[in-house]
């Protein structure tokens, strides 16, 4: 039982260590206006929910319900709309801490 114990507690620490190494790297930069990026090895996500203001190339600006504009990142893994969409239509945004947008609709 003692061995199992031992081998549980080093598990647990092993799999904190990816989470240990993201603490203190989430920083946010501030673009002209309100506009917010984020940027962070954190794997968590959230939803952005708002109007599509311009597409930047691979960068959308989105201004969620409080007129704050957030950059995201829609890469190449990025899960789009069947119909593409236009500035000014609303957008719902499953976006990772770091800015990805890992799906649109």
């Amino acid at each position: 039982m003692m061995q199992f114990m031992s081998i549980f507690k080093l598990v647990v620490v092993l799999s904190l260590i990816p989470n240990l190494y993201a603490l203190g790297e989430e920083t946010t930069k501030t673009l002209p206006g309100n506009t917010i990026e984020a940027t962070t090895a954190s794997r968590e996500s959230y939803i952005l929910e708002g109007k599509l203001l311009n597409i930047e190339g691979k960068y959308w600006v989105v201004e969620d319900m409080v007129s704050n504009q957030h950059r995201i990142h829609v890469g190449t893994k990025t899960t789009l709309p069947q119909s593409p969409k236009q500035t000014g239509d609303s957008i719902q945004a499953v976006v990772r801490a770091n800015g990805l947008a890992l799906l649109i609709q």
